[in-house]
């Protein structure tokens, strides 16, 4: 559990760290990293952690390094008036901060930032914005209609970027899943590479907690590539 402070937001934001069994900070093993918006609510309502450990363990994952995010201002910072000043946090604070401390590969392909809900409308803008950081990006039933369906009309009008895609959404979940639907064709047809599921569920955690595995295992497979890199 650390802290880091944003100039662009004047605050502080608590973040836990996971780091895989074995880590060792002085070795020169290297490790994809996994950004989580509502990051202590994924701990503690999305079992995230013990996922990812039962997942490292029966080697259906490459070993990886976790930061979960607790916002300070949810609305405000995912989709009100601090989401610029947000999304600056991340790439010029947050990330620049775990690179310089942690064993990470310094590759977008190798970082992926995830989140539900408004934490996916985030991240969506996070990733698109700025897909020299982020070339992966997972969106639990994401709440892409906020600000006149900004994150939605952003990318699905927008040029085509390095970007691989991941969404789970309920078919419960009214205008969230008739959004998601139409993300999810617009990235086909543009050309994107994206993993979806859509399934007969709501609005809540038990359907992002139940498909965590899914998100990691589609991004970070077992065996995918070397994570025995040389530290520069």
């Amino acid at each position: 559990t650390t802290s880091i402070f944003s100039t662009y937001l004047n605050a502080t934001h608590q973040l836990k760290i996971y780091l895989p069994p074995g880590y060792n900070r002085n070795s020169s093993v290297l490790y994809p990293t996994v950004y989580f918006q509502d990051g202590f609510e994924y701990i503690d309502l999305a079992s995230a952690i013990n996922v990812i450990d039962n997942l490292i363990d029966s080697n259906k994952i490459q070993s990886v390094i976790a930061v979960f995010v607790e916002p300070n201002n949810r609305n405000n910072e995912y989709g009100g008036n601090l989401r610029e000043e947000y999304q600056l946090f991340f790439i010029e604070e947050l990330v620049p901060f775990i690179d310089s401390n942690y064993n990470i590969i310094n590759d977008p392909d190798k970082r992926l930032v995830a989140g539900a809900s408004l934490g996916g409308n985030i991240s969506a803008l996070i990733s698109y914005n700025n897909p020299g950081v982020f070339a992966n990006c997972r969106i639990h039933s994401g709440a892409l209609w906020v600000n006149n369906n900004e994150a939605l009309n952003l990318i699905i009008n927008g040029p085509l970027n390095n970007i691989k895609w991941s969404s789970i959404w309920g078919s419960y979940e009214s205008t969230i899943a008739s959004d998601m639907r139409i993300f999810r064709d617009a990235l086909i047809t543009k050309g994107y590479q994206i993993d979806w599921l859509e399934l007969p569920e709501g609005h809540s955690w038990g359907l992002w907690r139940a498909t965590i595995d899914r998100m990691l295992e589609y991004f970070f497979p077992a065996g995918a590539y070397n994570i025995n890199y040389e530290g520069s």
